[in-house]
């Protein structure tokens, strides 16, 4: 393959209809203007400017059709003419040597017989109109050639050409700029079908797939692959590219897609050229020529896949009948982009369903060793019950033992006890955690089960000194398991009676508020650190406060009453100063009234 200077690529711009439509423009223009030729030229995003459409030249004229040059070599002419409204006239004498040589490289020189009067027309001279938007962003080029009169015209004959041609001029930028729109927005619409396919698919692979049937519509492509570079994904899904593509070559397409991505370009390749990639064109040239005619493709287009600053992979297009526009590759880049997007998002959705697959894991070997635990720790716990109980028995029927032992022995019965207690949440919190683990449903009075809670801790309170009260609104009925209510109230209290000092208060309510029963728990006693209270209900969690730790206790409690409270479609808050006591509110739905009170 040749990578010595060439033209640009040439026939880049639009397809058969749109280059019909500004070749009937150019020919009335022409007809109006009274010259014999009409050019028409676009500016492409590589800034070149194609010829589109050539009405009334010769053979060799006409051979321009489909080719491009630089726009500086347009510019290098032009700025040495004089303008007169929208057209430019450039006089064959005023030409430098080297705006002569690149006319010469680029254009097209008539052959016209010798003339003798001074206004005559000389086949160097140029006559053209600079085609602008409303941004005055140049979009092409309009030149007239070979008055029919043979003589240049005058200057106010230039401006009235321009005056007599603006609606043609202007149908040519309405030309270009649909056919852009018409490009991009077919390429769009396939991108943003790949895109919007990430809602039913959020395995990547399984959105690439997707993706591809989607872009190759949009890319009227024969044949399409998409190629990430760290993800192992590699669709390539047709049998026949699949054994021609040499994985070989896979080094030298993912640098040129990187490259790619950081000048923002598509590759084009064609038999006998690489247009946008001088390594790839010196490096691989030769092998994509015989790829292209193993496959019998027209060309193959490399559309680098990123986001921000990092070139993803690449998707390559083969075709076959319908040659590539410089509008697909504009939308094709704006397509990488999506697609670039659109993977990132799907590799961090992979990673944090595979971190979330590992915290489950982690969570069900935990709850599974506690239970182990606790189970193994039941035996021993209640062996120890027992015998302690044995001897307590022996003592109450006259054993003479020495003072230290018995109040060794009523330090290891409180252990125990608290060793029973401590198993008794672990397994409670360990059912409660488990998804199959059923909520059995019945009417219970939430008033009168504090009230027989309050009952049970009367004792209790009056030896700590501390005033236990409670107050239910009545028909205070919800549904759910009774014995997990139970032990919901049983922790809030306990806790409210554990954490409040001799002289203190502990009152419990029960109030109805809409379609909803509030239980408070508030008691007057040592308080929880802000920093506390953001970790109060967590498993374990025990107060970095010293009189609170100074209290026995499991640091499982609250976490308990929130797995109860939420399986009961309810909530738990807690508001608190340090130092001045505690308020936990329960929110728990009222039964309905399809729900009759029943025994609790």
């Amino acid at each position: 393959m040749n990578v010595e200077w060439q033209r640009p690529r040439a026939h880049a711009w639009g397809g058969d209809p749109e280059r019909a439509a500004l070749l009937a423009i150019a020919e009335d223009i022409r007809s109006r203007a009274g010259f014999k030729v009409c050019a028409v030229e676009v500016l492409r995003a590589d800034r070149m400017l194609e010829f589109v459409a050539i009405a009334g030249a010769d053979d060799e004229g006409r051979d321009l059709l489909g080719q491009a040059s630089p726009v500086d070599a347009m510019h290098a002419a032009l700025s040495l003419g004089a303008d007169y409204g929208a057209f430019t006239f450039v006089a064959g004498e005023w030409m430098t040597d080297e705006a002569s040589e690149l006319m010469a490289r680029y254009g097209h020189v008539p052959e016209l017989p010798p003339a003798n009067e001074p206004d005559a027309w000389l086949a160097t001279d140029m006559l053209a109109a600079r085609i602008v938007d409303a941004q005055e962003r140049l979009r092409g080029i309009v030149y007239l050639d070979e008055p029919l009169s043979g003589r240049r015209p005058t200057p106010e004959q230039i401006s009235e050409l321009g005056s007599m041609l603006a609606l043609q001029l202007r149908a040519i930028l309405t030309h270009f700029d649909r056919e852009q729109l018409e490009g991009q927005l077919r390429v769009a619409r396939s991108a943003s079908a790949a895109i919007r396919s990430m809602s039913s698919e959020r395995d990547l692979g399984g959105f690439l797939k997707k993706a591809r049937h989607h872009l190759k519509e949009g890319f009227r492509a024969s044949d399409l692959q998409i190629r990430l570079f760290d993800g192992g994904h590699e669709l390539n899904l047709s049998r026949r590219s699949e054994q021609d593509v040499d994985p070989r070559h896979h080094r030298l397409l993912d640098e040129a897609a990187q490259r790619a991505w950081s000048a923002q370009t598509a590759l084009i390749v064609e038999p006998g050229h690489v247009w946008g990639d001088e390594i790839l064109a010196r490096e691989g040239g030769e092998d994509l020529d015989l790829y292209l005619a193993r496959l019998g493709a027209a060309a193959v287009v490399l559309v680098p896949i990123g986001a921000a600053d990092e070139a993803l992979g690449y998707v390559w297009v083969v075709r076959h009948d319908v040659r590539w526009t410089e509008a697909e590759s504009i939308a094709a880049l704006s397509a990488g982009h999506d697609l670039g997007r659109a993977v990132v998002n799907a590799r961090a959705f992979a990673r944090e369903e595979q971190l979330v697959g590992e915290l489950q894991r982690l969570d069900q070997y935990r709850t599974q060793l506690i239970a182990t635990i606790t189970h193994e720790m039941k035996n021993p716990i209640g062996a120890l019950a027992g015998h302690l109980e044995l001897i307590d028995m022996q003592l109450e029927d006259g054993l003479q033992v020495p003072e230290a032992i018995v109040r060794s022995l009523s330090t290891m019965s409180r252990s125990v006890d608290r060793l029973s207690a401590l198993a008794s949440s672990l397994l409670e919190l360990t059912r409660l955690g488990q998804s199959d683990t059923p909520l059995v449903r019945r009417p219970v009075d939430l008033g009168d089960l504090v009230a027989e809670v309050a009952a049970l801790f009367e004792a209790q309170a009056r030896a700590a000194g501390v005033e236990l009260t409670f107050d239910a609104d009545s028909g205070s009925v919800v549904t759910g398991d009774a014995a997990e209510l139970e032990m919901l109230v049983t922790n809030l209290v306990s806790n409210a009676v554990k954490y409040t000092e001799p002289g203190g208060s502990a009152d419990v309510t029960v109030r109805r508020d809409g379609d909803r029963a509030v239980l408070t728990c508030a008691d007057s006693g040592i308080g929880i650190t802000p920093a506390d209270q953001d970790l109060v209900f967590g498993e374990f969690h025990r107060s970095g406060d010293p009189r609170a730790r100074q209290r026995p206790g499991s640091g499982l409690g609250l976490s308990i009453a929130k797995r109860i409270v939420e399986r009961h479609r309810g909530t738990i808050s807690v508001t608190s100063e340090h130092g001045n006591g505690s308020v936990f509110t329960v929110r728990l739905p009222l039964a309905g009234p399809e729900d009759h009170p029943g025994p609790t």
